[in-house]
């Protein structure tokens, strides 16, 4: 049976083929022309029975046929709201799937087909359509969070190498030559992020305008506006805490820098990154021994990254030790 429903699901046609023979349709939904109440129910239901007695059988006729699987999660509770799984012919439609998964969920979750029409980009438009891209920028975001600057160097640069149109991985791999001190080729990558922040998500394009307007235009300023946004509308997202967090360091709201850095890590506690500028805040703020205690116990677990070198030399230099120096330096 599997292989019987495996073929007729390979062989329909695709979401873009079948975009434009339902258009018509999505227009007169977005201006109010929705299904009824009884009639949304009805398809929850048949979509509740495919994803869970369905679809997921689907996977064992042969290999051939990829099944896709998005969950909705209340992110307080951790309960799942919503699953929606999909299939899809080959590793190269993975991404492609993964957005109509996501716009299925936002459906079912209660969202109109005007607010997605409005808001939706594509995924393979919004990040890459390169599933090796992509996942070269996931295991470099790891990196990054487990403090390896290295790492994390080598594998966004790989990431922008396999597909330059990427936007999110040239301005992360902007933002990470900058910590490495590497400010002339930081300021090529933002650029870069910049000239392509249509590809971006609208959430995105504010992480990417805001650290051009840092590092480019060199106006820290004129950053906090879109990491305030990115914040308020993600307030959960740690990179969006940290990140504004060390922007008001840099342009001196210390209070707030500590209270945004003291919240990222409530939400990551294993974040080197989030730990490492939060460490920074607390030197700005004259809290040496704080700052001291806080990078030598990062340095013990090996989460250290250049950040956490250059507080702790920093202080070191304070006191004047200069083995100290010499230490975090090399």
């Amino acid at each position: 049976l599997k292989r019987q429903l495996a073929g007729p699901i390979r062989e329909a046609p695709s979401a873009a083929a079948d975009s434009a023979r339902y258009s018509d349709k999505v227009v007169a939904m977005s201006e109010g022309k929705e299904l009824s109440e009884e009639d949304k129910g009805r398809l929850d239901k048949i979509n509740d029975i495919l994803d869970e007695q369905v679809r997921p059988y689907l996977q064992g006729d042969g290999g051939d046929l990829y099944v896709v699987g998005l969950e909705g999660t209340n992110c307080e509770t951790g309960e799942t709201l919503v699953r929606h799984q999909l299939e899809i012919a080959d590793r190269e439609s993975f991404i492609a799937g993964i957005g109509r998964a996501a716009s299925a969920i936002r459906r079912r979750l209660g969202e109109s087909v005007a607010s997605i029409g409005r808001t939706e980009v594509p995924v393979v438009q919004a990040t890459t359509g390169s599933l090796e891209a992509l996942r070269e920028f996931s295991l470099a975001e790891r990196a990054r969070n487990r403090g390896e600057d290295g790492e994390a160097l080598r594998l966004y640069e790989r990431a922008v190498e396999i597909d330059p149109s990427f936007a999110l991985a040239h301005a992360r791999l902007g933002v990470q030559r900058l910590g490495v001190h590497r400010l002339g080729e930081a300021v090529a990558a933002l650029e870069r992020a910049s000239a392509l922040r249509d590809r971006a998500s609208p959430t995105e394009r504010l992480s990417i305008s805001a650290f051009h307007a840092s590092v480019v235009v060199r106006d820290p300023l004129a950053a906090l506006t879109p990491l305030e946004a990115w914040r308020d509308a993600y307030g959960n997202h740690a990179v969006a805490r940290l990140s504004l967090a060390h922007m008001c360091s840099q342009v001196g709201r210390l209070e707030q820098a500590e209270a945004e850095s003291r919240e990222a890590l409530r939400l990551e506690p294993e974040n080197a990154l989030a730990a490492a500028v939060d460490m920074d805040i607390r030197l700005r703020l004259g809290r040496f021994d704080e700052a001291r205690e806080a990078g030598d116990r990062l340095v013990a677990r090996r989460r250290d990254n250049t950040l956490v070198r250059s507080v702790l030399a920093d202080i070191a230099f304070i006191r004047g030790d200069v083995d100290g120096m010499r230490r975090h330096l090399e």
